[in-house]
């Protein structure tokens, strides 16, 4: 009797991944994230930059996700490397890890060189978002890690996770990044040799 019920457990494994595929790809169909999305600037953004005109506006920071199932990838490319998004979608919760790349965008961060070749690649922050408004809004917190080091020796000496910080994100309609890209080639040709 043992052997027929570990026999028939054995059995439903192949069926049980195959369900659980098919539920997964199910779901990203009515939760798909793939796309172009671009944060929108925060309360407090909005509100220093009321308070002060000289303020400057964040400039916009744009993520291109994809998503197979419930696994999430995305990039967006910074000046001197790219950010590198990985995560999972469970039903409309999105959770990412994000990866600094990149010794120049690290340096323009604050970091020193020596600092910045040890960070390289390494987990600098946590989303957690969730997917609201059909589809067209992401909305949640965005936990950096914060990494103390010294300079003499070189050395990281501390990390760990800072307080969450508000995040939301639009996604780019095909009609918006079309539009972009015309205006840009216009400005190209435009503009002398």
């Amino acid at each position: 009797m043992q052997a027929v019920s570990g026999t028939l457990v054995i059995s439903l494994i192949p069926w049980l991944l195959g369900a659980f595929v098919v539920v997964s790809i199910a779901i990203s169909l009515v939760y798909n994230v793939s796309g172009t999305w671009e944060r929108m600037p925060s309360e407090e953004e909005l509100a220093a930059h009321d308070a002060d005109p000289q303020e400057p506006t964040p400039p916009a920071e744009r993520v291109v996700l994809g998503q197979f199932g419930p696994f999430v990838t995305g990039r967006r490319d910074v000046a001197g490397g790219w950010q590198e998004f990985k995560g999972l979608m469970l039903g409309p919760t999105l959770r990412m890890t994000r990866r600094d790349h990149g010794v120049p965008a690290l340096c323009n961060q604050g970091f020193p060189e020596s600092i910045a070749k040890m960070v390289n690649g390494d987990i600098t922050g946590r989303l957690k978002l969730g997917l609201t408004s059909a589809g067209l809004i992401l909305d949640g917190t965005f936990t950096p890690q914060k990494i103390e080091f010294t300079h003499r020796p070189p050395k990281i000496t501390r990390r760990y996770f800072l307080q969450p910080k508000s995040r939301r994100y639009r996604r780019l309609t095909a009609e918006e990044i079309a539009a972009e890209r015309e205006l840009l080639a216009r400005r190209l040709r435009s503009s002398p040799s």
